[in-house]
Parts: structure tokens; sequence; C-alpha cells
């Protein structure tokens, strides 16, 4: 379900992440943070397992394959190392940490 929020200026799927009235907002693919594989709104080390779980086969509650494949390629386990470097530091010439799309 797409939910309007005119105050913030944005408009984001809303999903239930569980059937007891908790609700999590998911950007649109169109507005994800690259790197964020998780939806979190944060880049960590919990972005690079996801997408491993994710190159895995393993359910995940939530995964953005948009969020995730940082070089455009398809997910891949270069897009896992990707974010690694950019946690640590190291310079990534792609725009992770960026609203957007890769």
């Amino acid at each position: 379900m797409i939910q309007n929020f005119p105050d913030e200026g944005i408009s984001a799927n809303v999903v239930s992440r569980f059937n007891i009235g908790e609700y999590e907002v998911i950007p649109k693919s169109d507005d994800v943070m690259i790197g964020d594989a998780n939806g979190d709104g944060r880049i960590n080390i919990c972005d690079v397992t996801a997408v491993q779980k994710q190159l895995a086969g393993i359910s995940l509650p939530y995964f953005s394959e948009s969020s995730a494949d940082i070089d455009g390629g398809g997910l891949s386990i270069s897009d896992a190392v990707l974010i690694q470097k950019y946690i640590v530091g190291y310079r990534v010439d792609y725009p992770i940490g960026k609203m957007g799309s890769p």
C-alpha cells in the first residue's frame, strides 16, 4: 500500500511486518538508501549479512535488492564486499549511503 506523508514530503510503501499492529515504513524503490539492504535506515554489517543471506536463499523479513545491488550488475557477493569496504572507510566509487538508485 502506498501511503503519503505530505508534511514530510514523502510517499512510501507501508507494510505490516507483524500482524500485531506494528508497521514499518519502507521507502519506494526510487527513494532507497544505497547499501541499506535490510531497510533499517543505516548501513552496517547487518546489510552485509542480509546480502549474504539473500544470496544463500535464506528467507528475510525485508530485503531491498534495489538498495543492495551496489554496482548495478545484479546481486552478487561483490555488493556485500563493497558495503563492507564502505563501512570500514575504504574509498568506494559508488553512491553508498546516498538516496536514489545505484
